[in-house]
């Protein structure tokens, strides 16, 4: 069996503002979920499935 390993090519400018951005969006929903009034079963079901999005 041969080991390979592949060299990934580095992250440019855009895709790291585009992360960021990605990450903050996921955030803005995140607090928007946690302050709106809602029963409580249906803010545990939307916070997890934000959480298996953001891959917690």
């Amino acid at each position: 069996m041969v080991t390979q390993f592949f060299s990934l090519a580095p992250l440019t400018q855009t895709s790291i503002l585009s992360f960021i951005i990605l990450l903050l969006g996921l955030a803005g929903v995140l607090w928007m979920l946690w302050v709106k009034p809602m029963p409580k079963v249906a803010k545990s079901a939307s916070l997890g499935i934000l959480l298996v999005m953001i891959g917690v």
